[in-house]
């Protein structure tokens, strides 16, 4: 049960809490009621449990502190000191007032103790924790002081995580509680708030009384669950009992709320509906508790459900969106930093910018968190930031992210340059990064480069004058020498090379030969043609072509008033006419002439005119340090630095580039006739030569010789043969012809030739293709190099037309085979027209399955004959399929056999020829039996078996020979005749043999490529053949990137070597040095980090803020490291910390104004001691003179008589302006002096009236000080001191006026002597009282002093403990910054002593000043006094400034100590960046390392 107030209770006496003790246990639990009522009897529940009773707010708990009972109206005494740190005692500790002490107690004057908050805190509650249920009937609550203004009573049945109101008490509850209803409760259940205990009165021991069950209201059943446990959070008003849940809260609530209101639900109506969550700054019964979640959908997780309420076991705020991965903002609304594009259909919220780190902005997000266009560094561009702007390059990490072109105004093209290199466009032999220099063996001209000599013009009335240079100094001139000229004469120069076209000054140069000027020069420009309004020199007049000047006998040049326009390409005619040399016609005058000069005037070229910033900084260059004089006379003359450059640009945009040193010819990459006059043009050749290569092009004719890149043709505008592409562009690529099926007419040696725009080879018939590589559809044989020939596939046997293009075979219908299909199908044989067999062989002595398609017959082994291969062939023996070969004597008689059979045919021969010829008529029956014998032997041959009874036949039949022999014999002639028919036929046999043995092994040959073409068949052929094709393509392609790879100029494997090389010695010369380095580098981020970890800012915060480091800064009143107050400003001290922040910077406000204080005070006492040294003397003066005064005072009476009345006007006058508003002392001291100007009347009663007078004149300036005090409203702060010190010195002027106006008022009046003893006397007597007042001021001041030092002497104790913090401040950057935010207790203590001084040193100081004003005349001894005070302000000053220049060294300190954390931070900070720098660096040489390889 708790009790929070919302106007604090000053003090409470007891708080009585009347209920009988329950053991948990519902009310009809049988256990504990056997005997009768289960319920004991009423007492007070706080006796005995004091420990269980606490306040949120107590005084004196942590320090004595102060409190005021308002309620004390007839006390004197209404503020006291609370005391709370040790508990109650009546006789020792009477001033603790701790909570324990409302627990009713039987001590003696129980009402002498009691419970005291601290004042002015609101919002007080008092809690007390029962350990189990009870039945709860009264409270009452009786206050020392006011009853509070707002209070409620609300109780927990669930250890304090919810609370439900009993009963609001107000003054005003319609103001306090505005949502509660006020006035009597109807029901039980009834919240309501009363007014009648919130009354002021009583003013002390007021009681709040607070009766749970109202006896004017009906109770059937005081112990019902819904009385005891009905709690819903004033969110609903109707409940049900569950008994289930009754168990389940351990018997200790049944109540279920019914109907939830205000976006409220659960049992209690505790909990916030979905997408709504409970504001933890209000409480549980509001309203308006349950707020809606204010998520953004499509950033958040679960369709914007937030969290419902603070849980910080599970890391849940009240109210907190749930964010998807990339999506950020209390809302979940925006895309986190270096993402962009939130919606709903991304589970991450949102996508990853795609930017350039060297590009893109370090801090904050990298790209638009919706459009994803990533924020670029100045000089970058893109939407990635991945280009630099346009004249940039070098994108990089710098933070512009890319560097400016600069490309030289001349020597480049324009200013762009490449990303990369940031190579500027050069102009024709200008090289450099910013084309800033020029190539070996050219040059750029000098501003007079354009210089016609005289001697070589065309003269009339002259002549050639040849001049020897001197050996020992530079000639004077250019050139062989001069013209020397008459009058009348002219000479006129041919102009033809003018390089550029635009204005130029012309520059006549000669040597005077009179001793007066030569008056009339005119310089004609002849053109060849009228100027055209469209060429550059259109706004030329004729009388812009007619120059006058004069030739001057002290100078050897003179520049033409004008300039003269000329245009590229165009010949002019110069003419220089010397008119009369004076006024009078003089033939012998003469002048040489040395020659003409045409300057390029700078004004009129774009680089200096252009208007930008950069022409106008050039064109300033260039008229500052007079660039173009030094080319006005002849001779070598020096360039200014700032020049050099500038001249080069202007002669690359004169000349388009630079001048080859030799005018001769043309440079390499231009032709033409320069001797002629022409111009070298750039040689066409489509930029396919190098043109730093002479021979690259005729220099004469512009033909191209050396073509690169495979191009070819007089301007290198062709590929070469056997190349194809577009050679403008470079693109010429070798022709891939496949020379099989590629006319072999078009084909050399190396390669073929092809279309040299297309790359179409020149193909056979029947092959197609870019490359002749395929033939034609329907067309196979590529390889016969012939062309293709037909598929010839049978058109109703095949499915299609086409065939394998390397076999050839087509694919035939399901009972058809062959290579076209005609043929039956694989393993028969016959007519598919008519009938198909199936082979019909033995397998044992085949060799292929398949027979001969035609007669069946099959394809037998070797030893193996028959039609079927079954059975053994000549020359085998055996059983098949066992055949072995034969004796070897079978072959022998196999050779008989073959011979007799070849004799046998050359005899049938024979006969037959005789049978025609008709010669055998005569041997018929000879013929015919010997037909019959050879009819035997042939069929004796033709078995080829021959056997033993073969051979006996055969000797029967030798008759038979001999009448052949017989027959022979006869016809001797006719075998002459052929036997060379036999010899013939015998070498017939013979080669017919050796082409025997040569087919069979032909067949072999055929049969294993036969074999090895079925095996083809039957495999992926068609898979091989483009996997082969394709492998002849890559194998192209590479060949020409190879080709290119070597041939170009350089080629990039002599630049991959170069690297390569440079890299291998650059790692070499650094690998050392970064070892060290890198070691180096890890010891000291070692050494960091070790120092780092030893850092703890814990006692440091103490010292500094003036509380422990650990507290969090929730609970520290001093603030501390990282703190910050509500506005986001650091916090660090305070008025109540006893930090060195706090006492620092109090020090450091006393001293300085100390510091102003005592300046001031310093200056005002030195100006006071001066006028209390001047009034000491002329008091001293004024005694002697007064002395002499008595003799002369019958003398001057007529003369004081006279001036009697001037002097009273004066007085008035001056009364009129003393008391005026605004008199300053400086004004006074003008009006003094007047008065010193004046006479005075010497009349002894006038003198007295006078004395009297500037008595009451000199007291009336007190005014002065209000006068000062206007004038010092805006330095009040600075104390009174200063003030003091003005009216001190307004009081000294006005004494030294006043002495002033008594000498000579003395001087004057001789018969004053009486009065001015009188007058001296009394001075002395006020001299001894000023002297007795100033003795109790300088100890007034001492005291004073004495507290000033012991401030000083806390400054000192101050500086020490800065000393120490100075050490420590060392390794910590925030003190810095702490010590300029706090100052209250040095503040306080300077202010202490500044009311002292102010103080009772005021009061002193004002009555020594009365006494001053009265005794005016006894300024003597104070003037010593004020001596001795200015001595002591000025040590006093000289005390503060040493402090202050200690505290000036502390914050010099301070400042030197957060640089070098600040160095140490940058060099680590430097350390990571260069191993970072290394590990790219490491990273680089890696990848180049693997791209080598």
């Amino acid at each position: 049960m708790r009790s929070p107030a919302k106007r604090s209770p000053a003090v409470l006496l007891l708080l009585p809490l009347l209920a009988g003790l329950g053991v948990a246990l519902a009310p009809d639990s049988p256990q504990g009621c056997a005997r009768g009522s289960c319920y004991p009897a009423t007492g007070d529940l706080l006796v005995g449990r004091a420990a269980r009773l606490s306040a949120t707010s107590t005084c004196g708990l942590r320090r004595p502190q102060p409190y005021c009972i308002v309620s004390h109206l007839q006390e004197e005494k209404k503020c006291f000191i609370c005391d709370s740190r040790r508990p109650y005692d009546a006789r020792s500790n009477t001033n603790s007032h701790r909570i324990e002490n409302v627990v009713t107690s039987f001590a003696p004057r129980p009402k002498k103790a009691w419970w005291q908050s601290e004042n002015g805190v609101e919002h007080v509650s008092i809690q007390l924790d029962l350990e189990a249920e009870f039945h709860f009937t009264h409270l009452i609550m009786t206050f020392k002081t006011f009853r509070p203004a707002a209070m409620l009573v609300e109780r927990s049945a669930d250890f304090g995580h919810t609370w439900k109101v009993y009963r609001y008490f107000a003054y005003d509850c319609a103001a306090s509680f505005p949502h509660v209803p006020h006035g009597a409760p109807r029901r039980i259940d009834d919240v309501v708030c009363e007014s009648r205990y919130s009354d002021i009165e009583p003013s002390t021991e007021g009681e709040v009384i607070y009766r749970v069950l109202d006896p004017a209201i009906p109770i059937r059943d005081p112990y019902s669950p819904a009385i005891q446990s009905c709690d819903c959070n004033e969110h609903s008003w109707r409940c049900h009992f569950d008994m289930a849940v009754f168990l389940a809260t351990g018997n200790t609530s049944g109540a279920v709320c019914d109907g939830c209101q205000h976006n409220t639900m659960g049992r209690r109506c505790h909990l916030c509906k979905p997408f709504y969550y409970k504001d933890p700054t209000k409480d549980l019964r509001d309203p308006t508790v349950c707020r809606a979640c204010d998520c953004d959908p499509e950033g958040s997780l679960d369709g914007g459900l937030c969290d419902s309420a603070d849980d910080p076991a599970r890391g849940l705020i009240a109210g907190q969106c749930r964010c998807k991965e990339h999506v950020a903002g209390p809302r979940c609304d925006r895309c986190k930093p270096g993402f962009f594009g939130l919606s709903t259909d991304n589970p991450q919220g949102c996508q990853r910018c795609q930017c350039d780190p060297r590009g893109t902005v370090v801090d904050g997000s990298r790209c638009d968190p919706v459009t994803g266009e990533c924020f670029c560094k100045r000089l970058v561009t893109g939407r990635s930031c991945n280009q630099c702007l346009p004249e940039h390059w070098g994108l990089s990490h710098d933070l512009p992210g890319c560097r400016p072109c600069d490309c030289d105004v001349g020597g480049a093209r324009n200013n762009l340059c490449a990303m990369g290199t940031g190579q500027c466009q050069c102009r024709s032999h200008v090289v450099g990064r910013q084309c800033e220099h020029v190539e070996t063996g050219f040059y750029r001209i000098n501003l007079d480069h354009y210089t016609y000599e005289a001697e070589d013009a065309r003269l009339h009335q002259g002549s050639v004058v040849e001049r020897e240079p001197p050996p020992d100094r530079p000639a004077s001139w250019t050139g062989t020498g001069f013209a020397r000229m008459l009058e009348g004469g002219w000479v006129e120069f041919h102009v033809s090379d003018v390089p550029f076209s635009t204005e130029y000054d012309v520059v006549i140069r000669y040597e005077p030969q009179h001793p007066e000027a030569w008056q009339e020069v005119v310089l004609k420009v002849l053109r060849p043609s009228p100027v055209s309004a469209s060429s550059p020199c259109g706004n030329t007049i004729p009388a812009d072509d007619q120059l006058s000047t004069s030739l001057s006998s002290g100078a050897r040049y003179v520049v033409l008033s004008q300039p003269i326009c000329l245009e590229q390409g165009i010949s002019y005619t110069l003419r220089l006419e010397l008119g009369c040399a004076a006024a009078h016609q003089d033939p012998t005058a003469s002048v040489l002439i040395d020659s003409l000069v045409l300057l390029p005037r700078y004004s009129s070229l774009e680089m200096f005119i252009a208007g930008d910033p950069s022409s106008m900084e050039r064109r300033e260059t260039f008229e500052r340090y007079h660039c173009a004089q030094p080319f006005h006379a002849a001779g070598p003359s020096p360039v200014a630095e700032p020049c050099s450059r500038l001249l080069h640009s202007l002669s690359a945009i004169l000349h388009d580039g630079a001048l080859r040193s030799r005018c001769d010819e043309c440079a390499p990459g231009y032709y033409g006739d320069p001797l002629q006059g022409g111009r070298c043009l750039p040689c066409q050749c489509h930029d396919n030569i190098d043109v730093t290569d002479p021979e690259a092009c005729d220099r004469r004719t512009g033909e191209c010789l050396r073509c690169l890149y495979n191009t070819a043709g007089p301007h290198c505008a062709e590929c070469q043969p056997g190349f194809y592409g577009d050679a403008t562009r470079h693109s010429c690529r070798r022709c891939s012809c496949n020379p099989l099926g590629t006319d072999a007419s078009t084909c050399g040696p190396q390669q073929c030739h092809c279309d040299r725009h297309s790359g179409q080879c020149h193909c056979l018939p029947h092959v197609e293709g870019q490359s002749c590589d395929r033939c034609s559809p329907n067309f196979w044989n590529l390889a016969s190099g012939k062309g293709c020939q037909p598929c010839a596939c049978h058109p109703q046997h095949s499915l299609t037309p086409t065939c394998n293009q390397f076999t050839g075979q087509c694919s035939c219908r399901p009972g058809f085979g062959g290579q076209t299909c005609t043929d039956c199908q694989e393993h028969h044989w016959g007519d598919p027209q008519q009938q198909c067999r199936a082979c019909d062989c033995d397998p044992r002595g085949i060799a292929s399955a398949q027979c001969h398609r035609s007669s069946g017959h099959c394809d037998c082994q070797p030893g193996i004959s028959g039609v079927r291969c079954d059975q053994c062939a000549r020359g085998f023996a055996g059983t098949f399929p066992a055949c072995q070969p034969c004796h070897p004597c079978f072959g022998d008689w196999d050779r008989v056999v073959q011979d007799l059979a070849a004799r046998t045919r050359a005899l049938a021969q024979r006969a037959s020829l005789l049978q025609h010829t008709g010669a055998a008529g005569a041997f018929e029956g000879t013929f015919r039996q010997l037909e019959e014998n050879l009819a035997t032997v042939r069929d004796v041959v033709a078995t080829r078996n021959t056997t033993a009874a073969t051979a006996a036949h055969l000797d029967t039949h030798h008759g038979g020979a001999a009448q052949i022999e017989e027959a022979t014999e006869r016809l001797t002639r006719v075998e002459g005749e052929l036997t060379a028919a036999q010899d013939a036929n015998f070498n017939a046999s013979h080669v017919l043999n050796t082409v025997d043995r040569g087919a069979r092994a032909l067949n072999h040959s055929l049969q294993d490529l036969e074999q090895r073409l079925h095996t083809l068949k039957t495999s992926n052929f068609l898979g091989a053949y483009d996997s082969i094709r394709q492998s002849y393509e890559e194998s192209q392609e590479a060949e020409r990137q190879a080709d290119a790879s070597t041939r170009a100029v350089p080629s990039p494997v002599s630049i991959s070597a170069a690297t390569r090389h440079r890299t291998e010695q650059l790692l070499a010369s650094q690998r050392d040095a970064f070892n060290r380095h890198n070691a180096a580098s890890r010891r000291a981020l070692m050494d960091l980090a070790a120092r780092a970890q030893a850092l703890s800012l814990h006692p440091l915060n103490e010292k500094v803020c003036g509380v422990a480091g650990d507290v969090p800064c929730a609970e520290s009143p001093c603030g501390g490291a990282g703190c910050r107050d509500e506005d986001g400003g650091r916090r660090c001290g305070g008025l109540s910390c006893g930090g060195a922040v706090s006492k620092a910077d109090s020090a450091l406000d006393r001293a300085r104004h100390a510091q102003e204080e005592l300046r001031q005070t310093d200056s005002d006492m030195a100006q006071l001691s001066r006028k209390v040294a001047e009034v000491k003397g002329k008091a001293e003066e004024a005694r002697l003179r007064a002395q002499a005064a008595l003799d002369k005072a019958n003398q001057t009476r007529a003369r004081v008589d006279s001036s009697n009345k001037e002097l009273r006007e004066l007085i008035s006058h001056v009364k009129a302006f003393l008391s005026q508003e605004g008199a300053d002392p400086e004004s006074i001291e003008v009006v003094a002096g007047r008065v010193l100007e004046l006479s005075l009347p010497a009349a002894p009663d006038q003198i007295h009236r006078l004395a009297e007078e500037i008595k009451k004149r000199v007291r009336s300036l007190a005014s002065v000080d209000a006068i000062l005090e206007q004038t010092a409203s805006d330095v009040h702060q600075a104390g009174q001191l200063l003030q003091d010190a003005q009216r001190a010195r307004s009081r000294a002027e006005g004494v030294r006026g006043t002495a002033e106006a008594v000498r000579q008022a003395l001087e004057e009046a001789r018969q004053a002597q009486g009065m001015a003893e009188q007058a001296l006397q009394q001075a002395a007597g006020d001299i001894q009282h000023s002297e007795r007042a100033l003795s109790t001021m300088q100890t007034q001041t001492g005291s004073a002093e004495q507290q000033l030092a012991g401030a000083m002497e806390q400054i000192g104790v101050l500086d020490r403990q800065t000393d120490a913090l100075k050490v420590k401040r060392a390794n910590n950057s925030l003190a810095a910054t702490r010590a300029q935010e706090a100052a209250s207790t040095a503040r306080e203590r300077a202010g202490e002593a500044k009311q002292v001084l102010e103080g009772s040193l005021r009061d002193q100081y004002r009555t020594a000043q009365e006494l001053v004003e009265h005794r005016a005349q006894g300024a003597q001894q104070a003037g010593r006094r004020a001596q001795q005070l200015r001595e002591e302000a000025a040590g006093l000053l000289q005390d503060a400034q040493g402090k202050l220049q200690r505290l000036r060294a502390l914050e010099e300190e301070y400042e030197r100590n957060e640089r070098v954390l600040d160095a140490k931070a940058a060099q680590l900070g430097g350390l990571e960046a260069r191993m970072r720098e290394v590990l790219a660096t490491i990273n680089q040489q890696v990848q180049i390392y693997n791209t080598c390889q």
